[in-house]
């Protein structure tokens, strides 16, 4: 060395999020940004002050029930200044699940172009969570519904 040098070092703090699934169904785990990408339990270095978006899919024949671990994993969204474990827990459908509904009024004459208002109560009396439903008059033209 034939002279005075300088240098810069730059450390950047990181944080460990810690991902896991409970319960008795099957899913996965993904974050944005990139990072966890797993079935069963997984973890990833994100830079202090990181937010991370957790996604939890079901598999077919489960459902997700939601995120628990500490406070901030609620919502799957996460601030990571500090580490972290969130775990989402996946349920088993059984079989049996079971959609009842009913419209009032059940007869109405409208005329073409009028709007008629109508009351849907929808009832799941299974014990799995309905994520589509749609109602159909029996016989009659389509009906659009508004929720």
């Amino acid at each position: 060395m034939d002279g005075n040098r300088s240098c810069t070092a730059t450390f950047n703090a990181v944080r460990q999020l810690t991902a896991s699934k409970a319960g008795e169904g099957e899913g996965t785990i993904t974050s944005t940004p990139s990072g966890i990408d797993c079935g069963s339990a997984c973890a990833a270095n994100y830079l202090l002050g990181t937010s991370v978006s957790l996604t939890a899919t079901p598999s077919a024949g489960a459902r997700f029930d939601g995120w628990s671990g500490h406070a901030d994993c609620q919502d799957g969204q996460i601030t990571l200044d500090a580490d972290r474990q969130c775990t989402a827990t996946f349920a088993r459908i059984t079989e049996g699940t079971q959609i009842n509904a009913a419209i009032l009024p059940y007869a109405r004459a409208v005329a073409i172009g009028e709007t008629a208002t109508a009351f849907a109560s929808i009832i799941n009396g299974g014990n799995a969570a309905a994520t589509d439903y749609s109602i159909a008059l029996p016989g009659g033209p389509p009906a659009y519904f508004s929720y």
